[in-house]
């Protein structure tokens, strides 16, 4: 398998969207839409994983991050909204993740309209979503910005339950 695209499970040397030779079992519909996806050159960054319970209750005073749109917010999926968290939606323009991904330069420009551009990038910065994937999305492409302190904390009720809050 091509090493820059380790989340493919079939064989694929390079497909033509990199100008590479195409193997002899690819047909366009033999893959997935998302195996493309994740192809794209700015997504081949490791997702980190959910943050444990540990590593939350160490966190000092954390800037918590709710990524999920605001139908989700006031449906609570996930949970209430923590106190003193910043809804800011990584979808753009309410697309899913899974048709399109927001880039870097995208929630970059997300954190400069809500007045976070300014940030301490030391600072311990908690993301969440729903479950979990968005969260640790947001929290790649924090971490792809410089926030060296970014996790994905999953949802708003897993990360109030390890903070005790």
């Amino acid at each position: 398998a091509h090493p820059s695209l380790p989340l493919l499970s079939m064989p694929i040397r390079t497909l033509t969207m990199f100008h590479g030779p195409q193997p002899a079992n690819y047909h366009p519909r033999s893959l997935h839409r998302s195996a493309f996806i994740h192809m794209m050159p700015e997504t081949h960054i490791a997702h980190p994983s959910l943050a444990n319970v540990d590593e939350l209750k160490a966190l000092k005073d954390p800037l918590v991050l709710d990524v999920r749109d605001p139908e989700e917010v006031e449906k609570c999926k996930g949970g209430e909204p923590i106190a003193g968290s910043i809804n800011l939606p990584l979808n753009v323009d309410g697309a899913p993740q899974s048709t399109y991904l927001t880039s870097a330069s995208e929630l970059s420009a997300k954190l400069e309209s809500a007045g976070l551009s300014n940030l301490d990038k030391e600072r311990p910065v908690v993301t969440h979503c729903s479950r979990g994937g968005r969260g640790s999305k947001a929290a790649a492409l924090l971490q792809q910005l410089g926030f060296v302190n970014a996790v994905n904390g999953g949802s708003a009720d897993r990360i109030r339950a390890a903070r005790g809050g």
